[in-house]
């Protein structure tokens, strides 16, 4: 149903949420029709993160577009809003390119948390050449010179596979040396990432709450950044309720 159908205290709400939020995601129609009162609470607390502007508008479309894109998360109606969204405050397909690029990087999780495992079962090498030392030090090297930092969460991997690790590094550093943004919200799209509802990786988290820091992220943008990451949990309102009301329509339950 079109949304010049909602009723005045419907559409009075919308009104309200596009001026202070500055956007309207569709699906939100049906959640104002079947459930107003809660809706004009939840509008109190979309708001804050939007009007606190520790971060600007522009990097948190962005941050958006990188919780939507996620591959914990893949929702499409969101990323669709997202990225008009970010257009209308002046991204760039380059930079959405970037942040997209970006976040498939999660896929390391796997290697990073599952290899310790592995290490506990089997062990290290225990017996290493020198030569393979040598070609383990150059990974390592190699890897701080593309990428810009390094972390001993990397060790294991180096130790079992610095060949996967200098591959990994081709990819990841060739995204790192063209990266077109702000590198301090690199890091906040990392921790969005890592801190959203459906990946809470606190380990990856942390490291990259230390290098937003060292980038000069303050308190202040670190707090509106969880409390932003924190509204994805409202997607389940965006996905269901259209579901809900398209059913409800269907079966005859559902009087507009």
């Amino acid at each position: 149903m079109a949304s010049d159908d909602l009723g005045k205290k419907e559409q009075e709400l919308k009104n309200k949420y596009v001026e202070r939020v500055g956007y309207w995601p569709e699906a939100y129609d049906e959640w104002v029709r079947l459930d107003p009162d809660l809706f004009e609470e939840y509008l109190e607390l979309a708001a804050h993160p939007w009007e606190n502007n520790a971060i600007p508008r522009k990097n948190k479309a962005l941050i958006r577009v990188a919780i939507d894109a996620s591959v914990t998360h893949l929702y499409e109606g969101g990323l669709r809003d997202s990225i008009r969204l970010a257009f209308e405050e002046g991204a760039t397909v380059d930079e959405i390119v970037d942040v997209i690029e970006s976040i498939t990087f999660v896929s390391m999780h796997t290697i990073i948390d599952g290899l310790p495992l592995l290490e506990d079962e089997v062990g290290l090498p225990d017996d290493v050449l020198d030569e393979e030392r040598a070609e383990q030090d150059r990974v390592r090297e190699y890897f701080k010179e593309s990428r810009g930092w390094w972390h001993e969460l990397w060790e294991p991997l180096l130790a079992l596979d610095h060949e996967f690790l200098e591959k990994h590094t081709d990819v990841s550093g060739h995204h790192s040396k063209n990266w077109s943004l702000d590198p301090k919200l690199k890091q906040f799209i990392y921790i969005a990432i890592d801190m959203s509802t459906t990946q809470l990786y606190t380990k990856g988290a942390r490291v990259h709450i230390e290098s937003a820091i060292e980038h000069g992220a303050t308190r202040d943008e670190l707090i509106e950044l969880l409390e932003f990451v924190n509204h994805q949990g409202y997607d389940t309102m965006r996905f269901a309720l259209p579901v809900l009301a398209e059913e409800a329509r269907r079966a005859g339950k559902y009087d507009d």
